[in-house]
């Protein structure tokens, strides 16, 4: 094992970068010295590799050190895989770690959906922020969560809707008494006194109308005090047993893409109820999941991307281990623990911080 500092700013994978000429490898430490500009790239990717080093320091000073992932269609990736901490020093300012489009450090905008900053934590390795300043600014999708569904129907938010008796006419025979269900529209408004992401419960039934209620009796009517427009739709929740399950939200032109991790997430009220998975297919209305849903779920449970390209991972599984620590004002992206099942979860995400 060896310490390798930075002898000027430059590529990680390049021998002039560092002092005596050596890249860094597999038990190095790694120190990045203050006015040092050290950008990540692709060449130095070390996931999958043998390459795991036991620490990185990054030096601050009146011109800090900086450690750095940008857009670059040749340098625009890479990971970093570390057993011990990575943090930093201070004198006048403190050394930093940065992902974004330019590699500017006052840049506000995010790295560009097609690249990628990864750290890979393992051991008892964290990040830790006492002297460190964070700025992984990721490119984050339109929509954030698929929301899923079982039956859904539709009606017209100005015909199908009847004001003064209270009632909604689906056109079929609607789902049971007592089902819950919510109410939303993609081309129009909701008639007056419909929320949108609220349960509701069928009620009155009789022919194709129904009536919602906001709880499972009559006396709790829903008041619609005016009609809507455009098509709205009424759905149900989706039932276990399949891995493929009918979304309402498209994301086929959003950067969710095969492989992200996901978490299916049942709104309630229950007792705790969520899935830790990853993508395998995504079409319009459809996405099919690394596993079957494991038990029903309830109208407005949502299918959350996880993944975003500015990571922070961890590949420990111990409740106590953490993963980012301490410090102020950072902004990290994704942090992410090894999944477990059920009630397990692995790492602290962020320990004794503030203002991240």
């Amino acid at each position: 094992m060896a310490t390798i500092t930075s002898a000027q700013s430059g590529l990680w994978s390049s021998t002039s970068t560092w002092s005596g000429g050596v890249v860094p490898v597999n038990g190095d430490d790694v120190v990045i010295a203050a006015g040092h500009e050290v950008q990540v790239n692709s060449s130095c990717d070390h996931y999958g590799s043998s390459i795991v080093l036991t620490g990185i320091v990054v030096n601050g000073g009146a011109t800090p050190g900086l450690l750095y992932w940008k857009d670059d269609a040749i340098n625009g990736a890479g990971n970093i895989q570390c057993s011990g901490d990575i943090s930093g020093t201070n004198d006048t300012n403190n050394g930093r770690i940065l992902a974004n489009s330019d590699g500017s450090w006052s840049t506000t905008t995010n790295l560009g959906s097609s690249y990628s900053a990864i750290i890979r934590m393992s051991g008892t390795g964290s990040v830790n922020c006492t002297n460190l300043d964070v700025r992984m600014r990721c490119a984050e999708p339109t929509h954030k969560r698929a929301r899923t569904y079982g039956d859904k129907y539709d009606f017209a938010g100005d015909t199908d809707v009847d004001p003064t008796n209270d009632t909604i006419d689906l056109g079929v025979t609607p789902p049971a008494a007592g089902t819950v269900v919510m109410v939303t529209t993609a081309t129009g408004s909701l008639p007056e006194g419909l929320l949108e992401d609220t349960q509701y419960y069928i009620r009155a039934v009789s022919g194709t109308t129904c009536k919602l209620a906001e709880w499972n009796n009559d006396t709790s009517i829903v008041d619609i005090t005016a009609d809507g427009s455009g098509t709205c739709s009424l759905y149900t929740g989706y039932s276990s047993g399949s891995s493929t399950v009918n979304v309402l939200d498209d994301v086929t032109g959003d950067i969710w893409a095969t492989g992200d991790a996901v978490v299916l997430a049942n709104v309630g009220p229950q007792n705790y109820d969520q899935q830790r998975l990853t993508l395998n297919t995504i079409n319009a209305g459809t996405i099919v999941l690394s596993a079957a849903v494991d038990s029903n779920q309830k109208p407005g449970s949502s299918i959350w991307l996880m993944t975003r390209n500015c990571q922070i991972l961890h590949s420990a599984t111990s409740s106590s281990q953490n993963i980012v620590e301490n410090g102020s004002n950072c902004i990290f992206g994704e942090i992410r623990a090894t999944a477990g099942s059920g009630t397990t979860f692995y790492c602290r995400g962020i320990y004794s911080g503030s203002g991240h």
